[in-house]
């Protein structure tokens, strides 16, 4: 709720962000009962009880059970830490499980931003990684989501593209704005090839 912290994106109450999803989900069934609606994923690392909260306030609303809480599937966007991502997603799980809702969970935006690509260098970054440092999370974070159980991973993003520089101090893109590849495009390349076709996965720490 903080308008100066890092990553703030809205300005209302977790009350006022319910209401706003009610609104949604019942407009968008209305519309189309086939719809998939998304919860807006949360910045985790700023409020690490700001889900647990929000999912106490729709659980408290008495037509929210008929309506399966206004949401059909849990989101996240997880940045940098591939084993926080093992961590975070199995703790909105618990969260939603102690109040025995069973949602699918996707990780829609994941990836590490580097800092000394020539093409774009970065004089403020959130974290020094390099090109390789990328390339190595890419997989990382693909194959900790799924240990996790997300239903879906996917990485953000596919392309620079030409308002990107405006919008971040920092290149997403596993290929460049000019088509040419990061390392990480042909890391993404490898992983999804492997790893398309899970069922099932599981993590083990030596």
């Amino acid at each position: 709720d903080d308008p100066a912290a890092l990553g703030h994106t809205w300005d209302g109450t977790a009350e006022d962000f319910a209401q706003l999803l009610r609104v949604a989900y019942l407009v968008a069934k209305d519309t189309n009962p086939d719809a998939g609606v998304h919860l807006g994923a949360f910045t985790y690392f700023w409020d690490e009880t700001y889900f647990s909260r929000f999912l106490d306030i729709l659980m408290a609303d008495p037509q929210a059970a008929g309506n399966h809480y206004y949401f059909d599937v849990a989101t996240a966007h997880l940045y940098f830490q591939p084993e926080r991502i093992f961590d975070v997603i199995n703790a909105f799980r618990d969260d939603m499980t102690s109040r025995r809702l069973s949602k699918p969970i996707w990780l829609v935006e994941t990836t590490a931003p580097p800092a000394d690509d020539s093409y774009w260098l970065v004089d403020d970054w959130t974290l020094n990684v390099t090109l390789y440092d990328q390339a190595a999370v890419i997989p990382q974070a693909i194959a900790s989501a799924l240990a996790a159980g997300a239903d879906r991973v996917a990485v953000y993003k596919l392309q620079d593209v030409p308002g990107d520089r405006d919008a971040n101090p920092e290149p997403f893109g596993l290929l460049r704005q000019d088509n040419s590849r990061r390392p990480a495009f042909d890391s993404y390349r490898v992983a999804i090839g492997i790893l398309a076709d899970a069922r099932s996965a599981e993590r083990e720490r030596w």
